[in-house]
């Protein structure tokens, strides 16, 4: 499943079935004792937007302000999660990704959270 609370995605493989396709919605973190329980129990994934780096092969840190900064101007990491997860998370492909900004942005914003998108994917790719 994945897991949202500002700045902090996680990813559950529990909640994937065997087509690689998410069993559920994305729900909220309401608390950090969700994040460990979802790490111990579920063996799942975290994403966390941060500049500093954790030594935990289960948590994927990401400048996502840095990113955001550097092609929308603004620090807003909405999109740079999305790139994230998609990078982490077989079952979100970009091209949904990109359709979907594409569907529900305005036409001036869609180029540049798409490459927010992208560069968000590809940091993580090079990572992982």
């Amino acid at each position: 499943m994945l897991q949202i609370s500002s700045g902090l995605i996680a990813i559950s493989q529990a909640n994937i079935n065997s087509n690689n396709k998410l069993k559920e919605n994305i729900r909220v973190l309401s608390k950090k004792a969700n994040a460990v329980k979802l790490l111990k129990e579920e063996g799942g994934k975290i994403i966390v937007c941060t500049k500093n780096s954790i030594d935990d092969s289960r948590v994927i840190c990401i400048d996502g302000v840095s990113i955001a900064l550097e092609i929308l101007k603004l620090p807003i990491t909405n999109t740079v999660i999305l790139g994230a997860i998609a990078a982490v998370c077989d079952s979100v492909e970009l091209e949904d990704l990109y359709n979907a900004v594409n569907q529900n942005m305005s036409p001036k914003l869609r180029d540049v959270n798409c490459k927010v998108i992208e560069k968000a994917y590809k940091t993580i790719k090079e990572r992982v």
